[in-house]
């Protein structure tokens, strides 16, 4: 399931050419859009143990009452955020709306801290916009731009834009200044931090970190993965370190060529309609990993 784009620039529907507020019918018509494409499209039918149908249902006025347009966005983001999937949302084509995950390669985390609820940077990304200006993992974010950011509500950023970063840092605060460059891509906003690090920790393991698969095939973050692995190679152990990570394409599967050594395959082809109608997950069409990891080993 990838993320949901409110595309507010449609000309059928009578919809607005521009991020002018919306008129009730055509808020009605944007919720009702966007339920028809979770229900009939979601991979889980069972909509990861959400009942995320109901739960919707029971949300559908008070989203639809949200005149304003970044608030309307902000619920219907909320709403997609219940199904308990990373790489789901909904998000204005303007992108002034993204997730500090996507827009700046850093990871919040809610956390207690003596002045209440806060979010502090988990997973900061090498390369990325706020590794760039400075944030570190363990930061307590304060404000953007002069605006406190608390829970529940999650820091969100404008692709293209300059922001101002409050955080506290072992009982000093600091200002840092990120830069978020515009996407390549509107259909999916993010920044692209370095895919790969690597390092050595000790004489016995390796450390290695990838952040982001991009492209269709991965051929670059690929080739990069057998020059890491290379480097590491005297090593005994190995940390894989996921975190935070960004999603991506086929670039994976020479990732998982060298986790299965043997030639395992990777796992089962099930379609949404095959989950609706019941299955033995011992007579689903098993992908052949070697045949999908050749497409990338052929570049």
């Amino acid at each position: 399931m990838g993320r949901l784009r409110s595309n507010w620039r449609w000309d059928k529907n009578n919809l607005p050419q521009t991020r002018d507020k919306l008129n009730y019918k055509q808020r009605e018509h944007i919720f009702d859009k966007v339920y028809k494409l979770v229900t009939k499209h979601y991979f889980d039918p069972k909509f990861n143990g959400t009942d995320w149908p109901t739960i919707a249902q029971s949300c559908r006025q008070e989203i639809v009452a949200v005149d304003e347009p970044d608030a309307f966005e902000t619920a219907m983001h909320g709403l997609l955020r219940r199904l308990g999937t990373s790489h789901t949302g909904f998000f204005h084509q303007s992108v002034r709306r993204v997730p500090a995950r996507l827009a700046v390669g850093a990871s919040f985390s809610r956390n207690a801290t003596d002045g209440g609820a806060h979010w502090v940077a988990s997973d900061v990304h090498g390369g990325g916009p706020a590794e760039l200006a400075g944030l570190k993992p363990g930061d307590v974010l304060v404000s953007v731009n002069d605006r406190p950011i608390l829970p529940p509500e999650q820091p969100m950023f404008a692709m293209g834009a300059e922001f101002a970063l409050a955080i506290r840092r072992a009982d000093e605060q600091h200002t840092l200044r990120v830069v978020v460059p515009l996407p390549r891509s509107r259909k999916q906003p993010y920044c692209e931090p370095r895919a790969v690090e690597s390092s050595q920790l000790d004489q016995n393991t390796g450390y290695l970190k990838v952040s982001i698969l991009p492209g269709l095939l991965g051929l670059d973050v690929a080739r990069e993965i057998d020059s890491a692995v290379a480097e590491l190679s005297s090593c005994d152990r190995l940390i894989l370190d996921l975190r935070g990570h960004l999603g991506g394409g086929l670039g994976v599967l020479r990732l998982m060529s060298y986790l299965t050594p043997g030639k395992i395959p990777i796992g089962f082809t099930l379609s949404r309609k095959r989950a609706e109608l019941g299955y033995e997950k011992e007579k689903l069409p098993r992908l052949d990993r070697c045949r999908l990891i050749s497409r990338i080993r052929l570049g």
